[in-house]
């Protein structure tokens, strides 16, 4: 008997699924760290959708072949079930890992070769799952184990996004919302345990996988495409949440390349975007933990809001991380950098264009400081 119900949800759901997919493919950057990765997971998803579609139709059937179609489609179900939260994991990796190429270790998709050695297993078994004499799908004995293995991979995402926000407070925000949206995956999760012929699990992972979309979507419009600082609007956004406290005295710090045209002119643009990359991971480290916003403001110029007592430590820090670098001489020339600061107290009417030009005369004045120092 086919499940009505159920095949409209699926429909649903795919339709919705579908439309995320295109918007990904068509509107994420190929530039993008987890294009790929987040793409396969719709793909996925889709498909996982699509199987369970089919299934809601041909459960308890009995027609020529549908035994087979049930078992074959019951199998791929299962092996996209195990599929979703590994691709879920590396998405979360990459996205929050500051060197993503380490999400491509062998070592992560252990569990899921695992598991698909369990379904392969099942298959001269029915120890985790069987099609009974009425073509419907049943749980084995042994079905809890291929949970757990599924179940390794969101445990294990929750730990990467934790430790992200422990280390970087620019995490947060986005990393709050990422774990609420967990909860309700476990909530659906829980109910599938109990509920298992309903699409517990699908539906609130749909929901989830919208939210983190249209939560990630927001985000890219927030942050520099080249060194992933944040852009003029998540500073403006920033400044806003600042004013809205009305409390707090801050510093505007600004970060100029010195000689940077020249340095394009010589050795060419790709080796200017590697030191804006450069300094934007130095200026990163150097905030560390602490409450201090970088931005890149445009061209060679960065920008760091910073609490007025972190002034002094930050740019110190700054000045030895980038001597240390210097100090390698992985480039044909050194880096420098002019600094300028200026500081201001946050209250509903802070004007950030005349604090950010404050500082921008001081650091222009230590940059033309130095060229007549050259001279001397």
């Amino acid at each position: 008997m086919i499940r009505t119900g159920d095949l409209k949800i699926s429909v649903f759901e795919f339709i919705v699924m579908i439309i995320v997919l295109y918007n990904q493919i068509m509107y994420i950057p190929q530039s993008s760290k987890y294009k790929s990765v987040v793409v396969e997971l719709s793909a996925s998803l889709s498909f996982m959708i699509f199987c369970n579609g089919v299934l809601s139709c041909i459960n308890g059937t009995e027609f020529f072949g549908s035994y087979y179609i049930n078992y074959v489609f019951t199998v791929i179900y299962f092996i996209l079930n195990g599929l979703v939260p590994l691709l879920w994991f590396k998405y979360m990796y990459i996205f929050y890992d500051t060197s993503p190429k380490k999400s491509n270790s062998y070592i992560t998709t252990i569990p899921y070769l695992l598991y698909l050695l369990l379904i392969f297993i099942n298959c001269f078994t029915d120890l985790f799952f069987y099609i009974d004499s009425n073509n419907r799908y049943q749980r084995g004995d042994g079905f809890w184990l291929i949970v757990v293995l599924s179940v390794i991979y969101i445990i294990a995402s929750v730990v990467v996004i934790v430790l992200a926000i422990t280390r970087n407070r620019g995490f947060r925000s986005e990393g709050k919302h990422i774990l609420s949206g967990m909860l309700l995956v476990a909530l659906g999760i829980i109910l599938q345990l109990y509920f298992w012929e309903d699409s517990f699990v699908l539906l609130t992972f749909l929901l989830f996988m919208l939210i983190v979309f249209l939560r990630f979507q927001n985000l890219e419009m927030l942050v520099d495409p080249l060194t992933g600082l944040g852009n003029r609007r998540r500073m403006q956004l920033y400044i806003d949440k600042l004013s809205r406290k009305r409390k707090g005295e801050f510093s505007a710090i600004v970060f100029d390349i010195d000689d940077f045209k020249d340095i394009n002119d010589l050795y060419g643009h790709i080796y200017g975007d590697r030191i804006l990359v450069i300094i934007s991971k130095i200026l990163e480290k150097s905030a560390g933990n602490k409450k201090i916003t970088c931005i890149r403001y445009g061209g060679d110029e960065f920008i760091v809001i910073t609490p007025k007592e972190e002034v002094d430590g930050f740019i110190a820090k700054f000045k030895e991380l980038l001597n240390e670098f210097n100090s390698k001489k992985v480039f044909p020339r050194k880096v420098d950098i002019s600094i300028g600061v200026s500081e201001f107290t946050v209250n509903s009417e802070i004007n950030m264009e005349y604090i950010i030009n404050t500082a921008d005369k001081l650091m222009y004045e230590k940059k033309k400081l130095k060229k007549r120092n050259l001279k001397n």
